[in-house]
C-alpha cells in the first residue's frame, strides 16, 4: 500500500544532494568570504565560479532537458537551493536564475527564441540572465495587483516597423549588470491595467540605447549584484517580443508565486548559521561546562532546529504543490517563500547571539549570514505575500500556482 507521506530522499536525490555539495564545498566556501570583502559591486561578481559552474555542468542541470538539463522534480531542486543557500546565497541565486530564465523563454517563445537566445550561449562559460520587472514607481503593483492605469511598469514599448522601441527605467534587476539576456517586461498599453497592458520582451546587453546606469551595493547577497537599467530609444527587433501582445501579465502571474526557491535557498542560510552556532556552543566552555549545557543556550539551540524543520517540511510541501495544483492549496507556495525567509532572519541572529562578541566578527562566519538573511526578507515582500494570504483566506483571491521551474 502507498505511504500517504514519505519523507525520505531516494538514492538519486541523495547523489544530487551530494555532487552539488562537493561542488560547493570545492568551489564556493573556500573563496566567498573574500569576495564578499570586495568594495567595488562590479568588481565582485564570481566570474571563476560560475565559470566553474559551467564547466561542471551545474549550470545546465536544472535546464529543461531539450538543453542537456536533468529531468528532476521540484522537490529535488529545492534540495539543491537549499544547497546553494547554504553555502552563499548570492551564488545560488545566479545559478536559479539561469535555470529560471532559460525555463521562461523555452515555455513562453518560440523557435526563434530558443535559437537566439538560449542555444548560442549554452556553451559559453560566462552566460547570464536577468529578469526586469520593477520600476522606481513600481515595485509590489504587479502583486497585489493594482490594477489601474497609473500602477505597475512604465516602461514603455511602442513598435515602429519591424522594431519595437523601449523607452524607460528598471530597477533592482538582479545580475543584470553582466547578464547577455534580459527579460523585459514593459507597457504596451497604458490606457489599462498591469493585467492588461504588459508584454515581455528580450534585449541583450549590446543592443543600442541601452545601458546600466548603476550597481547597487548591497548588506547581503554581496556576490548577486542588482542594478538600475536604463533604455533610451533602445531598439529592438519585433521578434524579440517575447509574450502575446499585453499578455505578459498573465505570464509573470505564474512566476511571481513560485518564490519558495528564494524560501528554500534562505532556507540553507538557517541551516549554515545553525551549524556554526551548534559547533562553537558544544566547544565554548563557559561556568566550567560547554554553553550548550546551560539550559538558556539549550532553549535557543532547541528553537534554531525546530524552526529550519517547520520551514523546510512546508518548503518540500510547497514544491510538491508546484507540480500537483488540482490536489494543493497555492497559498503553501507563499507560506514557504515567507518561512524560509523568517527562519534565516531567526536562526541568524541567535548564531550571533549564541557565538557572543564573536558573532559581529567578520572572519567567524555568523555575521555574513545575518546579512544574507536580512537581505533575504526582500524580493516578494514577506509583508505582502502575508498580505495577499489574508484576501485568500478571506475569500477575495484566486492564488495561481506555478508548476515550472521559474522562481527566481
Amino acid at each position: 500500500m502507498r505511504a500517504v507521506v514519505d519523507f525520505s530522499l531516494s538514492e538519486e536525490q541523495v547523489r544530487h544532494v551530494a555532487w552539488v555539495r562537493e561542488f560547493m564545498d570545492s568551489h564556493v566556501r573556500p573563496v566567498v568570504a573574500e569576495l564578499d570583502k570586495i568594495s567595488d559591486p562590479d568588481e565582485r561578481f564570481p566570474w571563476g565560479i560560475i565559470e566553474k559552474a559551467h564547466g561542471e555542468g551545474l549550470m545546465r542541470f536544472g535546464l529543461p532537458e531539450a538543453y542537456g538539463g536533468t529531468p528532476v522534480d521540484e522537490v529535488t531542486l529545492c534540495l539543491l537551493m537549499e544547497e546553494f543557500g547554504a553555502a552563499d546565497i548570492g551564488v545560488g541565486g545566479i545559478i536559479a536564475q539561469y535555470w529560471n530564465c532559460v525555463a521562461l523563454i523555452d515555455r513562453m517563445g518560440n523557435d526563434f527564441h530558443r535559437d537566439t537566445f538560449i542555444r548560442p550561449y549554452l556553451d559559453n562559460p560566462r552566460a547570464i540572465y536577468a529578469l526586469a520587472m520593477t520600476e522606481p514607481t513600481a515595485g509590489t503593483d504587479a502583486q497585489l495587483p493594482y490594477d489601474a492605469p497609473d500602477g505597475g511598469p512604465m516602461l514603455e514599448a511602442v513598435p515602429d516597423g519591424d522594431e519595437i522601441v523601449l523607452n524607460g527605467v528598471k530597477t533592482y534587476s538582479s545580475y543584470s549588470n553582466v547578464a547577455d539576456v534580459i527579460i523585459v517586461f514593459a507597457r504596451t498599453d497604458k490606457s489599462v491595467g498591469l493585467t492588461q497592458g504588459m508584454t515581455a520582451f528580450i534585449v541583450t546587453k549590446d543592443t543600442p540605447g541601452f545601458s546600466v546606469a548603476r550597481t547597487f551595493d548591497l548588506m547581503g547577497h554581496r556576490l548577486a549584484p542588482i542594478a538600475e537599467l536604463h533604455f533610451d530609444d533602445c531598439r529592438i527587433p519585433k521578434e524579440n517580443q517575447l509574450t502575446p501582445w499585453n499578455g505578459g501579465f498573465a505570464e509573470m502571474s505564474r512566476f511571481t508565486v513560485g518564490r519558495y526557491w528564494v524560501g528554500a535557498r534562505c532556507l540553507g542560510v538557517a541551516r549554515a548559521a545553525f551549524d556554526l552556532a551548534l559547533e562553537y556552543a558544544k566547544t565554548r566552555v563557559q561556568g566550567g561546562k560547554p554553553i550548550i549545557e546551560h539550559q538558556m543556550v539549550a532553549r535557543q539551540l532547541g528553537e534554531m532546529a525546530m524552526t529550519i524543520e517547520a520551514a523546510r517540511n512546508t518548503i518540500w510541501k510547497a514544491a510538491w504543490a508546484a507540480e500537483h495544483p488540482e490536489q494543493a492549496d497555492p497559498i503553501v507556495l507563499r507560506m514557504a517563500r515567507v518561512l524560509g525567509s523568517e527562519a534565516a532572519m531567526k536562526v541568524a541572529l541567535d548564531a550571533v547571539r549564541i557565538h557572543g562578541g564573536p558573532g559581529t566578527f567578520t572572519d567567524v562566519g555568523v555575521e555574513k549570514l545575518f546579512r544574507d538573511a536580512a537581505t533575504g526578507l526582500h524580493p516578494a515582500p514577506l509583508d505582502v505575500q502575508l498580505m495577499i494570504m489574508g484576501q485568500v483566506l478571506a475569500g477575495n483571491r484566486q492564488g495561481p500556482v506555478a508548476p515550472l521551474n521559474v522562481a527566481s
